[in-house]
């Protein structure tokens, strides 16, 4: 074992250059000669070859702490909203250990939330060459590439989890998102009731009724709601969700109190003072419902009521109160 020897490092960097990892080749290359002048820094001359092997242990040893502690550092700036700092700490990292899984992953995650998609799908895509079993990166990538609007190569990698963990409970709920767009409603269903299986979380209850909702079983629908609600007590969207299933039931009044507890949780809700409008107004209390606001911050343009993106089903296509229109 030579740990210096730097012609195997530059046939590895050659080779890695050829297929195109040209970032992964510069690593290693600095890699290279770092190690080759910390070798040679623990190398006086008559050094015993066991002292020399003790040495370079010991300091490759003290070069993994450090890069742990930066691994756990970058997690840590990540968690606070740092994700620039968290992206830094992660090329550091990977400059002593190169295709070092769990930090090319974390470093994707940063760079897809940080709107980079492109270069967290080439990261992804890089660390799946190294560690191909690990599902958390062929989920991850899912997620950045059906992002970008890549459906069918989205949908491919969540099949790929699955196969290689069919516990995956994330992956079979964003396929199930992925086949809801593509129409395949019971399929949907079903990977959704597998990712219920395996880990009963509120979000998936939601999700699943929606696609209930859609079907027109309003009934179901609202048993998914209730299921995500006692789950996560502060499920927005469940709660919502639940609202409207009660208002096209006619109960007017429990449609309110969940609109009212939605509003307790997140007061700047535009789409549910909306919603709460319609319901008073089906009471012919019009008075309560010219009372709630609209909420317009900007020019009509910008109705909040209609442009705000959410994962309840809300979606009107004129708002009651400024009459925007967005097919106008």
């Amino acid at each position: 074992m030579k740990p210096d020897y730097l012609d195997a490092y530059n046939n590895l960097a050659l080779a890695l250059e050829k297929q195109g990892k040209r970032s992964e080749a510069i690593r290693l290359r600095r890699r290279a000669r770092e190690t080759h002048q910390q070798v040679r820094s623990l190398t006086p001359s008559g050094t015993a070859p066991e002292k020399l092997e003790k040495r370079y242990r010991e300091a490759n040893a003290k070069r993994a702490r450090s890069a742990y502690a930066h691994y756990q550092q970058a997690i840590s700036w990540y968690q606070k909203g740092e994700k620039d700092k968290a992206i830094a700490l992660c090329h550091q990292v990977l400059l002593a250990h190169p295709g070092h899984s769990e930090t090319m992953n974390l470093l994707g995650v940063c760079l897809q939330n940080t709107g980079k998609l492109a270069e967290a799908v080439s990261v992804y895509r890089e660390a799946i060459a190294l560690n191909p079993q690990n599902i958390n990166l062929h989920n991850n990538l899912g997620s950045a590439l059906h992002s970008l609007g890549h459906e069918e190569q989205a949908l491919a990698c969540y099949e790929k989890a699955i196969t290689i963990d069919q516990n995956c409970a994330d992956a079979y709920y964003n396929a199930a998102r992925i086949m809801e767009v593509q129409d395949r409603r019971e399929e949907a269903i079903a990977y959704c009731k597998k990712a219920i299986a395996i880990k009963p979380e509120a979000k998936f209850y939601n999700e699943l009724g929606i696609y209930y909702q859609r079907c027109g079983n309003l009934a179901e629908a609202a048993r998914q709601y209730e299921q995500a609600i006692s789950l996560k007590p502060n499920c927005l969207e469940a709660i919502c969700n639940l609202g409207m299933i009660l208002q096209k039931q006619g109960k007017i009044a429990e449609a309110l109190g969940q609109y009212r507890q939605a509003l307790a949780i997140k007061p700047d809700y535009p789409e549910v003072y909306y919603k709460m409008g319609l319901a008073w107004g089906e009471q012919d209390k019009l008075a309560e419902a010219i009372a709630s606001p609209c909420v317009l911050p900007t020019p009509r343009s910008a109705c909040p009521i209609i442009q705000q993106p959410s994962s309840s089903l809300f979606a009107e296509p004129i708002c009651w109160r400024c009459g925007w229109n967005r097919a106008i």
